[in-house]
């Protein structure tokens, strides 16, 4: 085939999480970062604003599961209007989205970090003229993910088109985000590869519209060859040993991250 474009998922594909945040450091956090658009609309809280937005946050990931069964995204702006209602403040729909939106501290504060190898993989594609996109279920959606990743080093010119499933509130393996990413690349799916290590969610999804799959695997080697994964890799940079991409035959060099990398398999680098 001719791959005019690679797609991506994010976490435990480009990113990975070395650990977990504090609660009792990360909702002081987001408290302030909320605060400021509490002020401006004149809202006395009678609670702890952090210790809302724990009970916020947590919600919405005993909501995320059920939701996402159902083939839909957990809405964390619904939630947080539902929060602040509760203890009596009524907020509009756009005003609980702004609040939603300003209370994410972003991928790093959450203890995610790039891959050693990912930023080389995604500059090697770039310099050979491969469009690339970001195809992730998240909460956060594109405009925040965008500033979330810069901040690791993955700035748009690495990675110049962001889909999360909370744009279109249809999380993989619907087609929906798959499409609008292929979409705004210009790219059929024919034509696309697509990466991503949860089988299910992205290597089931993207071949259902006829990408090419790559299944990356982190080093578990007890996984059995799966029919439906056209490829099987580890890493990142075996993405150009595949006979897939320009230069196949010359592997990309992994690159340090700019955190220390704290995952079980470094020695895989």
């Amino acid at each position: 085939m001719t791959v005019r474009a690679v797609l991506f998922d994010l976490g435990d594909t480009l990113i990975f999480q070395a650990h977990q945040p504090d609660p009792s450091v990360l909702f002081p956090i987001c408290a302030r970062r909320v605060q400021p658009l509490l002020d401006e609309w004149n809202v006395r809280l009678s609670v702890d604003l952090a210790g809302l937005l724990t009970e916020i946050y947590r919600a919405v990931e005993v909501a995320q599961p059920v939701r996402r069964a159902r083939e839909l995204e957990v809405d964390g702006a619904f939630i947080t209007q539902g929060a602040l209602a509760s203890h009596g403040v009524e907020l509009s729909a756009s005003q609980a989205e702004a609040l939603w939106q300003a209370s994410d501290t972003g991928l790093a504060s959450w203890g995610a970090q790039v891959y050693p190898d990912t930023l080389d993989t995604l500059a090697r594609l770039r310099a050979a003229a491969i469009p690339m996109a970001l195809v992730s279920n998240s909460w956060a959606k594109s405009g925040q993910m965008r500033v979330s990743l810069a901040n690791l080093g993955i700035g748009e010119d690495l990675l110049p088109v962001i889909v999360t499933s909370s744009d279109l509130m249809r999380p993989k393996p619907r087609p929906e985000p798959f499409e609008r990413a292929l979409a705004q690349l210009g790219v059929a799916a024919s034509d696309a590869v697509f990466v991503g290590d949860i089988l299910d969610v992205d290597i089931r999804g993207a071949k259902a519209l006829g990408m090419t799959t790559v299944w990356k695997l982190n080093g578990r080697h007890e996984v059995d060859p799966e029919p439906e994964a056209d490829y099987m890799i580890h890493d990142l940079w075996e993405l150009f040993t595949l006979d897939l991409l320009p230069a196949s035959s010359s592997p990309a060099l992994p690159q340090e991250s700019l955190t220390p990398h704290e995952d079980q398999n470094a020695d895989r680098y």
